[in-house]
């Protein structure tokens, strides 16, 4: 069956509502401010940067070197206190003109148009969330 179901709870309401805070104030006050989300709905997340397996492959070849990373990262719900959706946008080589894929600045506003989009068509009421 495709129908979700519930197996057992792994977080307990309070560590759960704590978890939710702390990723709340990644889009409030945190690295992911840019992305604005509240003009319609509330969201929680956490920005990530990072190599790509290929680029860490050249860095313990060649040491550092100046490169930058280049893996974009968001992962994120929405609404925030009654979440309808999870994603996850993850960003491979984006155009950085030399200053490096960066969660907040590539990814996270890419989750905030999605969010959006996705919470309208699913008719999700802004003000729930």
């Amino acid at each position: 069956s495709t129908d979700p179901r519930v197996v057992r709870r792994v977080l307990s309401a309070e560590s759960a509502k704590k978890m939710r805070d702390i990723l709340r104030q990644v889009v409030v006050k945190g690295t992911a401010t840019r992305i604005s989300s509240d003009e319609i709905y509330t969201s929680a997340g956490k920005t990530a940067t990072s190599y790509s397996a290929g680029v860490i492959e050249l860095l313990g070849k060649s040491g550092w070197g100046g490169m930058k990373a280049d893996v974009a990262g968001f992962i994120g719900f929405a609404p925030a206190e009654n979440p309808r959706v999870e994603v996850y946008v993850g960003i491979q080589d984006p155009n950085t003109d030399g200053t490096g894929a960066h969660g907040s600045a590539h990814a996270a506003p890419v989750f905030r148009q999605l969010i959006e989009e996705v919470l309208k068509e699913m008719k999700v009421n802004p003000a729930s969330g």
